[in-house]
């Protein structure tokens, strides 16, 4: 794999150390991004990762849990629904690697337990970091095509933002790598 040659100039993006390296194995991995709602993620993946992580594995598949829960229970956030979204996108990711595709996985990825989950299936796993301040994340979400995106769960969602929020804030590259020693 070519190294990741970005299309635009970010100033709020980094890159797990070994990204680069990752792929001389020839095996299908995880890269993950880990960011607020509203960050960019799906934005970053779409126009920077898939291109440039389709290779020798054929075109990497995006796993987004927004997608699960819209089809799980029909919004894009439901807290008494993650369990249910979480298992459903862990098992398709598993059975993905499995069958030999790259995965993207499209989420906030910043709790422990879900970023331990993302090492234990593949401690080679890769991250992008997307730190966009949260009052921006908080204004797309209001503002997104002019209404709110979630008009009966929005308090609901910006609660979830806060939350988010405060788990993002403790995730640093030294902690993510020496997690990530414990399933090598």
């Amino acid at each position: 794999m070519i190294p990741l040659t970005l299309k635009t100039n970010y100033n709020n993006i980094t890159f797990s150390p070994n990204w680069n390296n990752v792929a001389e194995d020839n095996k299908p991995h995880i890269y993950f991004t880990i960011g607020l709602p509203r960050s960019g993620k799906s934005t970053f993946v779409d126009n920077e990762m898939v291109g440039q992580l389709t290779g020798n594995l054929g075109e990497p598949v995006i796993i987004n849990g927004d997608d699960f829960r819209m089809a799980g229970y029909g919004q894009r956030f439901n807290e008494a629904g993650e369990g249910l979204v979480a298992g459903a996108v862990f098992t398709a990711i598993k059975a993905l690697l499995i069958t030999g595709y790259n995965v993207i996985y499209d989420e906030t990825n910043t709790s422990p337990w879900s970023l331990k989950k993302i090492f234990s299936i593949d401690p080679m796993a890769q991250y992008v970091i997307i730190d966009k301040d949260v009052d921006i994340c908080v204004q797309r979400t209001n503002e997104a095509l002019g209404v709110p995106i979630f008009p009966d769960e929005q308090e609901e969602f910006l609660n979830a933002i806060d939350r988010i929020n405060a788990q993002f804030k403790k995730i640093t590259i030294n902690k993510l790598e020496k997690l990530r020693q414990r399933y090598l």
